[in-house]
């Protein structure tokens, strides 16, 4: 949009104000306007004296304008006038504002014309230059409504254009911006497409990789189960042969305890009527002889097994001793080997193991044996047998030099006691196994003889 700026046809010099816009030259014309209407109606024009064609001529006006006066005597008054005319009303005025060519002068004018009175006097020349004042600012005037007016036309124009202009670039933007987003709602498909393939091969490859996998572990697991079934299975024929070894020879050691036991008892029933007879000859020797002779009677010289060794005891606990180490012989030494009876065994030693010389451990471990011996899964003779090893076992491993194995030596004379007195079978394996580890739990004397070994030992007594 452009601006044109209008300029008054006259020196610049006369204007004092050169930079002034279009509302001051409006309000100048409203304040003009409003003068030229206050003033009262001018008379019609009448012709002039000057222009009657009459039979006397005047003289024609000339005006001049020179800066050197070559006539000084031709009408001074009305050049002194024209002067003044020019230097005090040259310039019209269009706004309220008061305007000079003199800068030093004085005289400040309020914008309004002064009316002239028509009827006053006044010369020719005056006059001529009121009217020529009077035209010149109505065309002045005019040409400045004209080119308000243009300008208000190319004003009017400019926004227009501008508006066009502006509803042009919106509508222009407002098509970019939707065919931005056409083409953004386009790719985005395309990305959104081409990812949905992306991710449906990946899933794809992995479910190909994971049906595999799972067909290997499927495989894997088919082969280690059968080779778990085919283990299982040699397991269980072993198994299957070990139980019959173990049945068998379970049944052939019970045959074996039977027929032990069944000598034993055929042993010991002869033992006993032989005692019988033996007791009965002895009562009647007794009655025949006399005290003292009875005395030494009751002592007997016995042979010993062993060469050299002569044993001087009483019958009886001979028999007795006897008769225990037959007992403790029926049950195998090593039974505590068999799969069988181990368990027993442990649990046994387990218990006497934990004895201490406290009143409540002996009572408690004399309960735990008590009820291993009355068990009926156990035979009472191995349970009993189990039970003189492991409490000889116990007392042999220890120090008789500590401090406190007197205190366990009572501790567990005690659980003898309280095991003996619930269970009696289980002293006559108790002292067998004394008989064994010390000569003196029977009564008896043993002597050495002198007499050469058939390997060429001697053997002397003090």
């Amino acid at each position: 949009m452009a601006f044109t700026r209008v300029e008054l046809r006259c020196p610049k010099t006369l204007d004092p104000c050169t930079s002034w816009t279009l509302r001051d030259v409006l309000t100048e014309f409203d304040a003009f306007e409003a003068t030229r209407l206050a003033a009262p109606p001018m008379p019609l024009k009448q012709p002039l004296k000057w222009a009657d064609g009459g039979s006397r001529r005047e003289k024609a006006f000339v005006m001049r304008v020179e800066e050197e006066g070559d006539t000084e005597d031709e009408d001074d008054d009305s050049d002194e006038d024209a002067r003044a005319l020019v230097a005090h009303g040259a310039r019209f005025s269009c706004n309220d504002i008061e305007s000079s060519d003199s800068e030093e002068s004085g005289d400040e004018l309020d914008g309004r014309v002064t009316p002239y009175h028509l009827m006053e006097k006044r010369s020719l020349e005056k006059s001529i230059l009121l009217e020529l004042e009077r035209e010149h600012r109505l065309k002045i005037q005019e040409e400045v409504r004209s080119k308000l007016s243009a300008l208000e036309v190319c004003h009017q124009n400019e926004i227009q254009r501008t508006i066009s202009a502006l509803a042009r670039l919106q509508k222009y933007a407002e098509s970019r911006k939707e065919i931005d987003r056409r083409l953004d709602v386009h790719f985005q498909r395309k990305i959104a497409e081409i990812l949905d393939k992306h991710l449906s091969m990946v899933q794809r490859d992995h479910k190909q990789k994971s049906q595999i996998v799972e067909r290997r572990i499927r495989d894997d697991a088919a082969i280690e189960e059968a080779k778990r079934r085919e283990q299982a299975m040699k397991e269980d024929k072993i198994k299957q042969e070990r139980t019959r070894q173990e049945a068998e020879a379970r049944h052939k050691a019970a045959a074996k305890l039977a027929a032990e036991a069944q000598k034993a008892a055929y042993e010991a029933a002869q033992k006993e009527a032989a005692e019988t007879e033996a007791a009965k000859l002895r009562a009647a020797a007794v009655s025949q002889n006399s005290v003292a002779h009875a005395t030494t009677v009751n002592k007997e010289e016995i042979k010993s097994e062993l060469p050299g060794i002569k044993v001087f005891a009483d019958s009886s606990a001979l028999e007795a001793e006897s008769r225990r180490h037959a007992l403790h012989d029926q049950v195998p030494s090593n039974i505590y080997l068999s799969k069988e009876f181990s368990k027993y065994d442990r649990q046994i030693g387990k218990s006497i193991s934990k004895l201490m010389p406290t009143t409540d451990s002996v009572k408690a471990r004399a309960s735990e044996l008590i009820k291993a011996l009355d068990g009926h899964d156990c035979p009472r003779p191995i349970a009993c047998r189990l039970f003189a090893d492991k409490i000889i076992s116990i007392v042999k491993s220890r120090n008789p030099k500590d401090k406190t194995f007197g205190n366990l030596a009572f501790a567990c004379g005690y659980v003898m006691l309280l095991v003996t007195n619930q269970v009696p079978e289980a002293m006559d394996y108790l002292l067998a196994e004394f008989h064994k580890v010390c000569v003196y739990t029977v009564p008896k004397h043993m002597h050495a003889l002198n007499f050469r070994h058939t390997h060429g030992t001697e053997i002397t007594t003090d």
